[in-house]
């Protein structure tokens, strides 16, 4: 890694390299210096400088040699190697020390005030380019050590990046993808596939779009994807970033959920007991046809009321007045347990009175909170006025 406070000073006149030293002692925390071409080299693969001040000719490695191997290690090539001379100034020499890899060239003569803000700006750039490393490589843990599946496919389908997540999931290692085509695209989904990265190459996001793809085995993945245009510098678009979420077991969950509402609606259609269920605010939300029976209203008349509505005209069997906070709903509420065979009366609009049984059991939200009250109404009219005659 380069260290972005450091530079090398590369001559070998003594004279010059001191007058470079004291012109830059205040641009870097560590200054190095070197007479000859493999002192420097050792130096450089010591300390990783930031900024190397590099005189063309030295007494043993030329300055330009020392340059393209400095370039050509990857190690070292992180360095910015500014070439300075004040012999060799032709456009030649300073074309071949650019084709060296060289960052930059100054002659001699050069103020002390021009070779500082030279330095100085090579300086600032490395610490830059230094940020961006950083933040590349914090960007690329980040996406290689998440969990959800991400992947960076180019313009034409190929993968630039697939990360463990994906590997693990879709059983494709790393090296067998990248710089192929994304293996989860197979004759069937290249129509679908080629529409969607069209949309995004010209700059729309999708989220939570629903696919199906399968695995390196054979099985099946149902996935949501969401991917977003990357774009270079200049704000071109260049490649896709996605992101693919495997969905499969929360689609078999709310596939199972659904089999589980479909059955409970079917069980409360053809109850024969009537089933009404109540909010928290005390408002009739559902009512099954045997509820319609009992109560002798249809379902929309039923579910307009309120479980204590006048309408109802409740009493006691024997007529008196019946506690409202005796009503199977309220007792529900204020206990946070069930009950069971709470009598009492109703009389439908048509004046007919019925004697009811009613049970009710409460519904509890995630946190714990009554959601609704679920209640079973029996007519037992017929029965007490069979015990009554009995009687």
């Amino acid at each position: 890694m380069l260290k972005p406070s450091c530079i090398l000073v590369v001559d070998d006149d003594a004279v010059l390299r001191e007058v470079a030293l004291r012109v830059l002692r205040n641009a870097a925390d560590q200054l190095l210096e070197a007479a000859t071409g493999r002192e420097a080299l050792d130096l450089v693969r010591r300390y990783r400088p930031a900024v190397i001040l590099l005189d063309v000719i030295l007494p043993d490695i030329d300055g330009l040699e020392l340059c393209r191997r400095i370039k050509a290690d990857p190690e070292l090539a992180g360095s910015f190697v500014l070439m300075i001379s004040g012999m060799r100034t032709g456009s030649e020499t300073q074309a071949e020390a650019l084709e060296a890899g060289a960052n930059g060239y100054v002659t001699r003569p050069i103020s002390n005030r021009e070779l500082l803000a030279r330095v100085e700006n090579a300086m600032q750039l490395q610490r830059t380019l230094e940020e961006l490393r950083e933040t590349q490589e914090y960007l690329r843990r980040v996406i290689e050590t998440s969990p959800v599946p991400i992947s960076l496919i180019d313009l034409e389908g190929r993968v630039q990046l697939w990360n463990q997540a994906a590997a693990r999931l879709f059983g494709w290692a790393t090296d067998e993808v990248v710089g192929r085509s994304i293996p989860i695209v197979r004759a069937e989904d290249r129509e679908e596939f080629a529409r969607l990265r069209a949309r995004v190459a010209q700059g729309e996001t999708l989220q939570n779009i629903a696919l199906r793809r399968r695995r390196r085995d054979g099985t099946a993945v149902d996935l949501s994807l969401s991917a977003s245009p990357v774009r270079d510098a200049e704000g071109k678009i260049v490649a896709i970033m996605a992101a693919l979420l495997d969905v499969s077991e929360l689609n078999a969950l709310a596939e199972a959920l659904r089999h589980e509402r479909d059955l409970l609606s079917g069980i409360m259609e053809v109850n024969p007991a009537g089933i009404t269920v109540v909010d928290v605010t005390g408002e009739i939300v559902f009512a099954n046809p045997a509820a319609e029976r009992v109560l002798g209203l249809n379902r929309g008349a039923i579910t307009s009321r309120h479980y204590d509505d006048p309408a109802w005209r409740i009493t006691a069997y024997d007529g008196t007045p019946f506690p409202v906070e005796d009503l199977p709903f309220s007792r529900v509420m204020a206990t946070r347990r069930p009950v069971h065979d709470v009598r009492h009366a109703i009389e439908w609009p048509d004046g007919t009175r019925k004697l009811l049984s009613i049970s009710g059991a409460p519904l509890f939200e995630v946190a714990g909170q009554i959601e609704r009250v679920v209640l079973t109404v029996t007519d037992d009219t017929e029965h007490i006025r069979q015990d009554e005659h009995v009687l």
